[in-house]
């Protein structure tokens, strides 16, 4: 090259400056083609005719400094000699003249040689200059692939792939920035600030966000919109959960409830004392389970009464005897129940078992057996096995015609009223359906002419049967019964002359059998009420439960004027009608 420059004429160098001129001019316009591509680097069709005029702004330059060199070193390679000669002289001119050939003129100007090194190099710099800043010094400090500087490609980079959110997998390419295309929304990758410009579409009309292309955009939310938005979202869980956890204990306490109500697998076996009135319905006792403690959950028991078959009179068997099919009612009565029986088992209880075992038992009370001594033979018997529900029972008001229900100061309600007989028992028969053996017996026997008869004494069925009583204690048998029934009726007709019947019968009811059942403590109070040395007239109540011939005796008594008796150790019998002749009696027996 050097050699070239040296010795080429003025043609070679003019057309060498023509050259460089153009070449200039093609490298300045194609760097300003260039930055005007890459400010405009929105999309992918703007860096191809950047890249075409970089690549042939390099090739000119080589062909053309190739061209030339190939052209004058053949052109003047018949002269090589005398430009050998030339060159010596020249040089030994310049030597004695103290010049140097490659120092610029006295004038200021720069040799060709020169300018074209200079032009080399500068171009080598630059290009090394920009390669640098480039890749470190005049890129902007980015995070991730998210990138809106301004920064202009340079010759010979690769375009980075560009994010326009039509990606079809909804993702945007490892590397690629995100460059907001005209009619499009800001994507969920930005930072989430949306500028109005970025809203809008090409032709300057709003974007619609619910509605691009059949596809909803999701939305930007900001930092505090988003910490209010999970605190809401925790606070509706949380409160969920709780609701969950709430509703799941209850439901397991209610079935926990429902299942003792009807097995009894975790109960208490403390009995209750319960009184079940006559004709009754299956909800109304199933309520007074409720109301005495004896269930929790009584809608459920109702529910599950019916499933299992129980009407609102009672339950539904077959009689076989009768071949016709009958309804089992509830009997009415006091009754101990606990919880461990279980719903079916307190129903069952309460129904008209009449017959709870194939074994039967012949039992026979005698005349005169007290509530006290009964109870003892039904238990010595084992037909009752609890003697206390047979006492509550027996304080019961059982809806009978002949019951005296507003006598409210006797001991025991049926007192009296159960007749003495014998009597076919099965084995673990209920306690209300021995009562009603008893009553069903006493109705029998208490016949109208009974009642005739007391209405014409002027005494009630309850006061019959309590001077039947005393004379059923007092007698020492039935031919005894109509006069010492005539002694009572004496003095309760002259009342006012003999105030007081004075019986031992009555006040040992209280003391013996009252302190039997009750206990000494709550069988005191009642003599007041039954001894007749005390009391005025007849006591409280019956004191035993007489049989018919004492029942007879009391509506009839002999036609005497006896006010006193008394008995000698052989039950032989001794009357008076003063108190002198009774002193006397007492006496001799004595």
């Amino acid at each position: 090259m050097d050699e070239f420059l040296n010795n080429g004429g003025k043609s070679g160098e003019n057309k060498i400056d023509n050259e460089i001129e153009k070449i200039f001019g093609d490298i300045i316009s194609s760097e300003t083609d260039n930055k005007a591509v890459n400010n405009e680097a929105a999309t992918k069709t703007a860096s191809e005719p950047a890249k075409k005029s970089e690549k042939k702004s390099d090739n000119d330059i080589d062909k053309f400094l190739e061209d030339i060199v190939a052209k004058e070193t053949g052109k003047n390679a018949g002269n090589k000699n005398a430009k050998e000669n030339e060159n010596k002289e020249k040089s030994l001119s310049s030597e004695s003249s103290g010049e140097k050939s490659n120092r610029p003129s006295e004038t200021g100007t720069i040799s060709r040689k020169e300018k074209v090194e200079k032009f080399v190099l500068k171009i080598d710099e630059d290009s090394t200059q920009e390669k640098k800043t480039d890749t470190v010094s005049n890129r902007p400090n980015t995070k991730g692939a998210v990138y809106f500087g301004n920064y202009q490609r340079r010759p010979g980079e690769k375009a980075a792939p560009v994010y326009t959110g039509n990606n079809p997998q909804g993702k945007a390419p490892v590397g690629a920035r995100n460059v907001p295309v005209p009619g499009k929304n800001v994507d969920m990758f930005s930072d989430g600030k949306a500028n109005a410009a970025q809203k809008k579409t090409a032709d300057g009309k709003p974007v619609d966000d619910k509605n691009n292309n059949g596809k909803r955009k999701r939305k930007t939310f900001t930092d505090k919109q988003f910490k209010i938005m999970r605190r809401v979202y925790t606070a509706t869980l949380c409160i969920s959960l709780l609701i969950s956890l709430v509703a799941t204990v209850m439901v397991s306490l209610i079935g926990i409830d429902c299942i003792n109500d009807v097995l009894a697998l975790s109960v208490s076996d403390e009995e209750v004392e319960i009184t079940i009135p006559n004709n009754i319905t299956t909800d109304e006792t199933i309520d007074l389970f409720y109301q005495k403690g004896l269930i929790k959950v009584p809608w459920f028991c109702k529910f599950f009464a019916k499933f299992r078959g129980y009407e609102q009179e009672g339950i539904y068997y077959y009689d076989y005897i009768e071949d016709e099919e009958k309804i089992k009612p509830y009997i009415g009565g006091t009754y101990y129940l606990s919880r461990s029986m279980g719903l079916e088992g307190m129903l069952n209880v309460l129904l008209d078992n009449s017959i709870t075992s194939e074994q039967t038992v012949s039992i026979t009370f005698p005349e005169g057996y007290t509530i006290a001594q009964i109870v003892n033979r039904l238990e010595d018997y084992e037909i009752i096995s609890n003697s206390n529900k047979f006492v509550s029972a027996a304080n019961y008001n059982y809806q009978y015609d002949f019951l005296d229900t507003t006598n409210t100061g006797m001991a025991l309600n049926l007192e009296g009223y159960l007749f003495p007989d014998t009597y076919d028992m099965y084995i673990g028969e209920s306690t209300s359906s021995i009562i009603k053996r008893f009553l069903t017996n006493f109705e029998e026997r208490w016949t109208s002419d009974y009642q005739k008869r007391a209405d014409e004494l002027g005494y009630t069925t309850s006061e019959i049967l309590t001077i039947a009583s005393i004379i059923q204690k007092e007698a020492a048998g039935p031919e005894q019964m109509a006069d010492i029934s005539s002694v009572l009726h004496n003095r309760l007709k002259q009342s006012s002359a003999y105030p007081m019947l004075q019986c031992d019968s009555t006040a040992n009811y209280v003391t013996v059998y009252l302190t039997d059942l009750f206990g000494e403590k709550k069988a005191k109070p009642y003599l007041s009420k039954y001894d007749t040395a005390v009391c005025v007239g007849l006591p409280a109540g019956p004191i035993c439960n007489p049989g018919i011939d004492a029942i007879h005796a009391a509506l009839y008594p002999s036609e005497t004027s006896y006010l006193y008796f008394c008995h000698d150790k052989n039950g032989n019998v001794y009357y008076a009608t003063t108190d002198y002749e009774h002193q006397q009696n007492v006496a001799l027996i004595s």
